[in-house]
């Protein structure tokens, strides 16, 4: 599933999609109209607007919106998510590496 943006989290999600969806439970999904990759039927990360928003702990949020790399995540109704962060394309290095955390969190916690 590709997103018809050319922006930094959709061109860098089928990369990463790619990678995720070799492992075991991984799949991939839509919601907000665009795609979703899941664990085990759970979302873990997503691209979104710009951003690239995962499902992590919360010490691993509070320094990534304190280093001012992400910001909880509001879909748009005006109550940002403490348990989501959207991650900034100034932080786009990270992203790999963050969808695999998210990945594990999510497996963790089910």
């Amino acid at each position: 599933m590709t997103n018809e943006k050319n922006d930094q989290a959709t061109i860098s999600y089928s990369a990463i999609a790619k990678k995720m969806l070799s492992q075991k439970g991984v799949t991939e999904s839509k919601m907000f109209g665009g795609p979703v990759l899941k664990t085990h039927g759970k979302v873990f990360a997503f691209p979104y607007r710009n951003d690239f928003v995962f499902k992590l702990p919360g010490e691993i949020i509070e320094k990534l919106v304190a280093e001012k790399k992400g910001s909880y995540f509001d879909p748009g109704h005006g109550r940002p998510s403490k348990a989501w962060v959207a991650v900034h394309p100034v932080a786009h290095r990270r992203w790999s590496l963050l969808a695999e955390k998210a990945k594990a969190f999510v497996d963790e916690t089910r």
